[in-house]
């Protein structure tokens, strides 16, 4: 599968989906390797999560930001992801993206 969204779950900000919503892609549902590193074995080995929103303009909405963390406890407590393995998208693809952007709150996330 190389067309069609990218991302295992995306998180609405409003504006075509209700803020804070957590939708779950086709990927998550089929249990297909992600689309959203460059690093293809990152794509095998990781969970796409994408919040709606460009953070080098603007600050993800705060109901965003509360699904995002419930989201990746849920999946933590579920799939026994160490929180070392908690990784922002510029973290594995250092030389392919500024993502999430620099309003993004990174130490929420931590």
């Amino acid at each position: 599968m190389r067309d069609g969204l990218a991302y295992h779950f995306v998180i609405g900000n409003g504006t075509k989906s209700k803020d804070g919503q957590v939708e779950t892609g086709q990927r998550w549902e089929k249990q297909i390797d992600g689309g959203h590193c460059y690093d293809r074995r990152m794509n095998h080995e990781s969970v796409g999560i994408c919040l709606v929103g460009n953070f080098d303009k603007t600050k993800p909405t705060a109901k965003q930001m509360e699904s995002l963390l419930k989201l990746i406890a849920d999946l933590q407590e579920q799939y026994r992801i160490p929180k070392s393995n908690i990784l922002l998208h510029k973290e594995v693809d250092k030389k392919q993206t500024n993502c999430p952007g620099k309003n993004f709150p990174s130490s929420k996330v931590r």
